[in-house]
């Protein structure tokens, strides 16, 4: 009998073998009730016990599970923030604790409102973000991504989703991420891309772009527009004698000098080379523009200390004015290279403003530029000879070898003209090679006619004296046509000289060694020098014919020439005045010792057929019997 059934009848005093049957059926019947209910029982708390073990299990599952979400969200760099619908921060990692400021104990900053109003405060914009809160307001469902600057200088990128569970909206999920290196990088990329890389000044591609920008302000004002086009003078001596590291080093100081002469609103960019363009934008006058020309002509006078050498440079600039020259960007910048052009020609160190004229020069030039390319191939070059003879008994000493250029479609063009067209390239060299051999070729068919002592001076370009094979070249030139080192001069000019002076030096003695004579011409024209004259070797100085043409007029210029001429005998230099036209001009060297001269008192430049006819003995006579009346 079941334990509970038998509890309660001994309770009661009942002896179930007394009872009437039926009351014992029922008895039985209850006993197997409660049998039953104890089978259901320990069925239940078995089930009970399988779904709290399956419950720890799960629970133990989820607890690792976020565990991991929470050291994963921490480990990215990302903050992450995730509220519900009110705002309430429904999770956040530890970026977001940094970034924000979050304090998980006190519960008044646990909504998005302080999120954002903290944000707010550290950004250069804060309306940027509350702009972003509004379109949010409008459309719930949005997903917002972008970049917010801070005051500090940094940069956050941001993004904002909707958190959607079974496909209500539950809240949103924040994402905010430090791109500041990477904006800076970006900036880095955008700034190099219109910027020039040396000076940092813009370039190209950005001065169109404000010089498109200021042509179209314009014509909404009444203002002028002036864009100057500047080209330094020799610049590419100071690259060959300096190096081009100094030549950068120069680019750099010039672009500050230019720049200390503008107004604020002006332009200066660097178009490669050593060409500077200049955008003036809102001046009331044209005359502003040639101020400020003649600013930087000034600014560019004083010595360049930098480089440790007292070296001089001096620009061009052209100038085109908007409307009076031209409307669109290419014309302006066209027409001001052409003025630049137009203030070479009339000197260097000089503005020139653009005239209508210039085109057809432009023309011109290009057009030598491009015949030049085949002048020596097409033999069109031709030596000229101009005679220099001794003051001490007017005796003829030898000449200086002189290149013409007779073009077939302009004519006879004069060194000055076609010389700085084949400096800025290596035509040069071609030229200079030719010239070179053509003299060497004279001098020996003078010494077939009986002229076995008539000397030659040639001109050497800066290229050529430090082309790597030069000597060689001197020296097989001297085998071929079996010339007496002596009677071949080699004339540089000062500017070839400063700068790279051991590499200079070291030339001139192999040239002395080799027994060529060196002479430095135009001296007192450029870096003179009395230490550079102490250190070359050398033997003739070549006074510049600008001093002997004010001989007249200037006591002073007098003085200068004998102070050059005493200090050049003291260093045992040969002394050569250029420019001699009159017979007063040669006495008054004479006197100042002076020991050559040359210049049309003498002759002009001759070609080689009328120096056969000058070399001629009653020829010789006659002009000795001239200088000597």
């Amino acid at each position: 009998m079941h334990r509970l059934l038998a509890r309660q009848l001994k309770r009661a005093n009942i002896d179930l073998t007394e009872l009437p049957e039926q009351i014992q059926q029922l008895l039985v019947t209850v006993e197997q009730a409660y049998e039953q209910n104890d089978e259901d029982r320990a069925l239940v708390e078995r089930s009970l016990e399988l779904m709290s073990a399956e419950l720890v299990e799960q629970n133990a599952q989820l607890s690792s599970r976020v565990a991991t979400l929470n050291i994963t969200l921490d480990a990215i760099q990302d903050a992450v923030i995730v509220v519900d619908r009110q705002g309430n921060y429904l999770a956040y990692n530890q970026p977001a604790t940094h970034l924000f400021g979050i304090v998980a104990k006190d519960p008044s900053q646990q909504n998005e409102v302080v999120l954002l109003d903290t944000l707010a405060a550290q950004l250069e914009i804060p309306g940027d973000l509350y702009a972003m809160l509004h379109a949010l307001e409008d459309n719930p469902l949005a997903e917002l991504t972008g970049v917010l600057s801070l005051k500090d200088a940094r940069y956050l990128e941001y993004c904002s989703r909707p958190k959607i569970i079974d496909s209500e909206l539950s809240g949103r999920v924040w994402s905010f991420r430090e791109v500041t290196e990477l904006k800076r990088k970006e900036a880095q990329i955008r700034f190099q891309a219109c910027h020039d890389a040396l000076t940092g000044l813009p370039n190209r591609q950005l001065f169109v772009d404000r010089l498109e920008q200021a042509l179209l302000k314009k014509k909404r004002s009444q203002s002028f527009l002036a864009v100057l086009f500047l080209d330094l003078d020799h610049f590419k001596d100071v690259n060959d004698l300096l190096g081009h590291e100094s030549g950068d080093k120069l680019l750099c100081t010039v672009s500050k000098r230019i720049t200390e002469c503008l107004r604020e609103q002006d332009t200066l960019a660097r178009f490669g080379g050593d060409e500077f363009v200049l955008l003036l934008d809102g001046i009331n006058a044209e005359s502003e523009a040639d101020a400020i020309a003649k600013r930087i002509l000034n600014a560019l006078a004083a010595p360049f200390e930098e480089l440790n050498e007292q070296i001089k440079i001096s620009t061009s600039i052209g100038i085109a004015f908007s409307p009076r020259h031209a409307t669109t960007v290419d014309d302006l910048i066209r027409k001001a290279d052409m003025a630049m052009y137009q203030a070479k020609a009339a000197g260097r160190n000089t503005a020139a403003s653009f005239q209508p004229q210039m085109e057809a020069q432009a023309l011109h030039r290009l057009s030598l530029e491009s015949r030049l390319r085949n002048a020596v191939s097409d033999n069109n070059l031709e030596l000229y000879f101009q005679p220099k003879i001794h003051t001490k008994g007017m005796r003829l000493i030898g000449f200086e070898a002189l290149v013409r250029w007779h073009c077939p479609e302009h004519g006879i063009i004069s060194p000055g003209e076609f010389i700085p067209l084949a400096e800025e390239s290596d035509l040069i060299l071609e030229i200079g090679q030719w010239v070179l051999r053509q003299a060497c070729q004279q001098l020996a068919l003078w010494r077939e006619l009986g002229h076995a002592t008539i000397g030659m001076a040639v001109n050497l370009s800066v290229k050529q004296l430090y082309q790597e094979d030069f000597l060689a070249q001197v020296q097989a030139l001297l085998d071929e046509f079996h010339i007496t080192p002596g009677l071949l001069e080699l004339e540089i000019t000062e500017s070839m000289v400063i700068g790279n002076i051991d590499s200079t030096i070291s030339v001139l003695q192999a040239l002395r060694a080799m027994g060529v004579k060196v002479a430095i011409d135009d001296f007192g024209t450029g870096y003179s020098s009395l230490n550079y004259l102490r250190q070359l070797p050398a033997d003739t100085l070549k006074i510049d014919q600008s001093f002997v043409a004010a001989l007249h007029d200037s006591p002073s210029d007098l003085e200068i020439i004998k102070t050059i001429i005493s200090v050049a005998h003291t260093l045992n230099f040969m002394v050569v005045a250029e420019g001699v036209e009159d017979l007063h001009t040669l006495s008054i060297l004479a006197d100042a010792n002076c020991d050559e001269v040359q210049g049309y008192l003498l002759s002009r430049p001759m070609p080689a057929e009328l120096v056969e006819n000058f070399l001629q003995p009653e020829h010789i006579n006659r002009l000795y019997e001239a200088l000597n009346s």
